[in-house]
């Protein structure tokens, strides 16, 4: 019986396949090692949902521990994320640090865009003790000798680096020890101590606006 005749008595033959076409294979994706981090940070920091980029956590290599950059920064290698760098190899092998890294290093961002971490920020400069800015110009020329074309003033390496440095050490011992205590590196005076309880309190309340 022709398919013709079968059509006209509605039963609509399907065609015959042996077998149905064997489709290539999709080659997944590679999993990011550092989403969960990120998705970690997030929920423990939660100001870091406001801060107005996504975050994105890398290795890479570099002085220090770590490194961040802004969205639109020409040497982000993401651009477009406020990225986050580990750079050194502890860094890279402590995965229980990464999510306070992350926490840590969005001091920078804070530092640019926040008129509460700006104002905080200048209250503790006014704060600082002998021994505090002699350390401050210590690593001032450190920096000028690992990063010779940056030509920053000792003001402008105080807001944009030694600052974060003593709020990361005191607000997050886990990414930034030994700045805390009688022997530590902060050496934070008990006005300075209370200024920056208020912002962790700032920062665990309403976050950035």
């Amino acid at each position: 019986m022709g398919a013709g005749l079968l059509q006209l008595l509605g039963l609509n033959p399907q065609p015959a396949m042996s077998n149905p076409p064997i489709q290539p294979s999709a080659t997944p994706a590679a999993a990011d090692p550092y989403a969960g981090a990120v998705q970690q940070a997030l929920k423990q920091y939660p100001w870091l949902n406001k801060l107005g980029a996504p975050i994105k956590l890398i290795a890479g290599d570099g002085p220090g521990e770590s490194e961040s950059f802004m969205p639109n920064a020409d040497e982000n290698p993401a651009r477009g994320n406020y990225t986050v760098q580990l750079r050194s190899q502890k860094a890279k092998s402590n995965p229980q640090v990464w999510p306070d890294l992350i926490a840590s290093e969005s001091m920078d961002w804070l530092a640019r865009q926040n008129p509460q971490y700006q104002t905080m920020a200048k209250q503790f400069r006014a704060s600082m003790t002998e021994p505090q800015l002699r350390n401050a110009h210590q690593s001032y020329e450190r920096d000028k000798k690992l990063f010779p074309r940056d030509k920053r003033t000792f003001e402008e390496h105080m807001t944009k680096a030694q600052l974060q440095e003593y709020v990361r050490g005191y607000l997050f011992p886990k990414a930034a020890p030994g700045w805390v205590g009688p022997k530590g590196e902060g050496q934070y005076t008990p006005q300075q101590m209370q200024l920056l309880e208020n912002f962790r309190q700032y920062l665990h309340g309403d976050g950035t606006q």
